[in-house]
This record gives structure tokens, C-alpha cells and sequence, in this order.
């Protein structure tokens, strides 16, 4: 697929193997935004570094495309903060993966990102429900 053909582009990274993170491309924009459930787990400059790497990957993409004027460094970067904070050390993917569908618009909660832990349980049975019935709960991902 062409990346330059989105308007958006979302990422989730496993960092170490035991952290789920999401960060959101802005394709237009050049913006890079890196949302963490729990903002104690990493460092500043490891968010920052994760950033970066999607960057220069995008000027490569760029490159093999003949696209000119792609510049890792004209890319925003930015940690959100506030987004939805976790409150135990279990639960990073289903805040990850409900952070993702809330930005995206997907779902009868589209929109809010407002959710928190309270919320979790539920996220979890939809993510069961949809993997088992995804014509039901999530159409939009039907035939694409």
C-alpha cells in the first residue's frame, strides 16, 4: 500500500515486549502524536525516539517513491498528555487498542476518548465479540 495515500496512520509498538503504546500519524499535518496508558512506564526520550524511527521511515518510504522534500526533522512531535491512564500493569493493549478506535471514530463509543479504567471490562468483551462476529460489532472493518 501507498502511506502518502492516508490521511492518518496509527502505529502500535510493543515496547520490551510487556508495554503497549499507540502513537497517530498525521500524514498532512506532519504530525506525530505518542499516546501511552500509563506515562510512568517509559522515559521521555524513549517516546521521542519511537517518533523519530517512524519519521526517517517515512522519508525512506518517501525516497523509493521519488517524493521529494520529506525531512524527518519538519515532523511535530508530541507526547500527549491526559490521554486515558490505566491504573494497574495489566491492561496497556485494551487502552491502547480503545485509544486507536476512539481517534479513528470507530465504534458506538466513537469519539471519546474520555474512557477509563472502569470502562475496561467492557472494551474487553467488544474486542472478544469482535474478533468472533466482526460483521456485527465492527462492519466498517467488514471487506476492506
Amino acid at each position: 500500500g501507498n502511506i502518502f495515500a492516508l490521511e492518518k496512520m496509527y502505529v502500535p509498538i510493543n515496547k520490551d515486549g510487556i508495554h503497549w503504546v499507540l502513537i497517530e500519524v498525521d500524514m498532512k499535518a506532519k504530525g506525530i502524536k505518542f499516546y501511552d496508558s500509563m506515562v510512568s512506564a517509559l522515559k521521555p526520550e524513549s517516546a521521542m525516539s519511537m517518533m523519530s524511527a517512524i519519521a526517517q521511515y517515512i522519508c525512506k518510504e518517501g525516497e523509493k517513491k521519488g517524493i521529494d522534500g520529506l525531512e524527518a526533522s519538519q515532523w511535530n512531535m508530541a507526547i500527549v498528555k491526559g490521554s486515558p491512564q490505566q491504573q494497574n500493569g495489566v491492561d496497556c493493549g485494551v487502552f491502547m487498542l480503545q485509544t486507536g478506535r476512539s481517534l479513528m471514530g470507530i465504534g458506538p463509543y466513537a469519539s471519546n476518548i474520555q474512557f477509563n479504567q472502569d470502562h475496561i471490562d467492557f472494551y474487553r468483551y467488544l474486542i472478544g465479540a469482535t474478533l468472533i462476529n466482526p460483521a456485527k460489532y465492527a462492519p466498517e472493518s467488514v471487506g476492506q
